[in-house]
């Protein structure tokens, strides 16, 4: 009788074993596929967006945009405002281009695209409604 419990237990045991292997399996596949799909997803427009929740941080009133854009700048810059979008590259901009743009919101919400790599890529600067 002792043989037989010990079988049964030696049986039951495996079956576990297998049981579990299945479910690691299963779950390493879904995973894989749901980091391939989201690789896919990334790769279409080469970009991440990342915006803060804490507004009140990252809003940015008008002065201290156009403060910003009175000195070299680092990154490019996605200005929208009410009427017109700028992109201002950072590789081509002046200081003294500065009259060339014309912001009509006082204040904007500012948060940062960034690339596939984790580097940021652009500061966009959105229009917020007074």
């Amino acid at each position: 009788m002792d043989k037989i419990v010990k079988l049964l237990q030696i049986a039951f045991d495996v079956t576990i074993f297998f049981l579990a292997l299945t479910l690691l399996y299963t779950m390493s596949f879904k995973f894989t596929s749901l980091t391939e799909v989201s690789a896919d997803i990334i790769a279409e427009d080469n970009m991440l967006y990342e915006a803060y929740l804490m507004k009140e941080e990252y809003n940015v009133s008008r002065t201290e945009l156009i403060t910003l854009l009175l000195e070299e700048i680092e990154y490019d810059i996605e200005v929208v405002d009410l009427i017109q979008s700028y992109t201002i590259v950072a590789e081509e901009y002046s200081p003294s281009d500065i009259g060339l743009y014309d912001f009509r919101s006082k204040k904007f919400k500012k948060s940062y695209v960034y690339s596939i790599n984790g580097t940021i890529a652009k500061i966009r600067y959105q229009h917020l409604s007074e």
